[in-house]
């Protein structure tokens, strides 16, 4: 373990033992709820140094993947309630939980299917933390150009995709307190990839969430 991965862990210990402290007194306990509830779960704002992490990663990403349109979980919220979204996970990942009504759809066969079986839906990408998923709209906004000068010269207008990039991915929608279910109904477990990743960039502290989320994000 390197110096930072060490000073890290500390950090991260003593705001554990701290939150810890907090639990054991009753009184704040109570009123941590009250306020955490008054707002309501979908109004959680996470400055842990999990989520912060995972904030600087998504820049990085978005920096290494330039050409891939990012989004927030805010804009996804307000802005893309009609969208198709897409998980690119393992199975196992998916089925451990996903946003509600997500599409399990990690190949490109499938990911192309979906996008010809919806093609007036914008397609939402998502992943843990982000690369596989911009990996994945990187592609398909390549395989979706215009590939000659004849057709373009022919008058053919391509459709083209509308395809986005979740920052942060799964990691960012659990740390913001967001609705995650999976065959059984609704969860807080996640499927951390590695548990280096899950160490560092998953709150395990964030609120639970009572209810699931309404909004059309499945193929209906």
């Amino acid at each position: 373990m390197t110096r930072k991965m060490q000073t890290s862990f500390m950090a991260d210990r003593l705001i554990g033992q701290k939150r810890q402290s907090v639990r054991s007194r009753p009184e704040i306990l109570l009123l941590w709820v009250l306020l955490g509830w008054s707002v309501g779960a979908s109004a959680y704002e996470n400055d842990s140094p999990a989520a912060k992490r995972l904030a600087e990663l998504g820049r990085e990403i978005a920096s290494d993947y330039a050409e891939v349109p990012q989004i927030s979980v805010a804009t996804l919220k307000a802005d893309y309630g009609d969208a198709l979204v897409i998980d690119v996970r393992d199975a196992d990942e998916y089925n451990r939980s996903h946003l509600p009504g997500a599409v399990h759809a990690p190949t490109a066969v499938q990911i192309d299917a979906l996008r010809q079986q919806f093609p007036d839906r914008d397609l939402v990408f998502y992943c843990t933390v982000g690369v596989r998923s911009s990996v994945a709209v990187r592609e398909l906004l390549a395989r979706t150009k215009v590939v000659s000068e004849e057709d373009i010269e022919g008058g053919r207008e391509e459709l083209g995709v509308r395809a986005v990039n979740l920052q942060g991915s799964i990691f960012a929608w659990a740390n913001q307190g967001e609705p995650l279910v999976n065959s059984r109904g609704p969860t807080r477990d996640v499927h951390p990839f590695n548990a280096w990743w899950g160490f560092r960039y998953l709150d395990r502290n964030r609120p639970p969430v009572s209810s699931i989320a309404t909004g059309r994000h499945g193929p209906e």
